[in-house]
Order: structure tokens, then sequence, then C-alpha cells
């Protein structure tokens, strides 16, 4: 699942979009390939260490612990601007993957956990101040996501 999104989202949402508007469908293919075997390589560089399967739940958790909060946010109805979506998967992520990896390859399960409610608390405030934001007179429809 990770190729195929990862493979969709590099060639239509970014690489059609922002890269080369005009790019051909083989070229756009090309891309998403290419993140493709990115994710792969980072699959194989975590697989070097030999996790064991809490090792990689919780890894997992949080990587995904950042869209948590706009995702609900947005099914229930909140209006977030897109800048807010992204700044709070990036920054969580910014947090919680290096505290995973350490507190992983330490073997402190307190210092990944933490690091995760830290990730998950500061998407959450991104997404409040988004909402904050969106309700302003100044906002336009235009950036807002959930209308």
């Amino acid at each position: 699942s990770a190729f195929v999104a990862t493979g969709s989202l590099t060639s239509i949402d970014v690489y059609k979009r922002y890269i080369s508007p005009s790019a051909s469908d083989s070229d756009s293919l090309k891309a998403g390939r290419i993140a493709m075997l990115f994710v792969a390589a980072i699959g194989l560089f975590f697989s070097f260490f030999k996790p064991d399967l809490f090792w990689l739940f919780l890894t997992i958790s949080a990587v995904a612990v950042g869209g948590i909060v706009p995702t609900v946010t947005l099914i229930l109805g909140g209006k977030l601007p897109a800048w807010s979506i992204t700044l709070s998967v990036w920054s969580s992520l910014a947090i919680a993957l290096p505290s995973a990896i350490y507190g992983n390859l330490a073997g402190n399960n307190d210092i990944h956990i933490q690091g995760t409610l830290l990730a998950l608390l500061t998407s959450a405030l991104i997404s409040i101040v988004g909402i904050n934001l969106s309700r302003a007179p100044s906002e336009t429809p235009e950036g807002t996501l959930g209308e």
C-alpha cells in the first residue's frame, strides 16, 4: 500500500501539479516509479536493523500519528486550510520519526512513546491554529479543505 500511495501521490499530486504540469503520462509514471524505489530503499534500510513486530508497530504509529487530527477534523466537518494539514503532518513526522528510531535503537520505549505523543500534540495544535485562522474574515475559501 505504501508503494501505491507513494506512486500515486508523487506522479499525480506532486509531479504533474508542481514540477511539470505538461508532463506526459509516461513521464508521470516514471516519477511515480522513482518515488516507489525511494520507499523501497527506506524499507530495506529499516530491515537491516532486524526489527521485531513491536518495533515495527510503534514506528508505524509514529508515522501515522500526524494525520489523525486533521483527518478526524475533516470527517467531522471542520474546515482546515491546506497549509495547516501539510504543516501538521510534516511537523509530526519530524518529531515522531526520529524519536521512534532513536527510542527503538536505544531500547527505550519511553522515548518513542513520548515522541509520538508530542507529535500528536503538535499536530493538534497546528490544526487548532488552522481552524481559528480559517474563521478569520480575511481567509478565502479557495485555500480551505472540508467545505
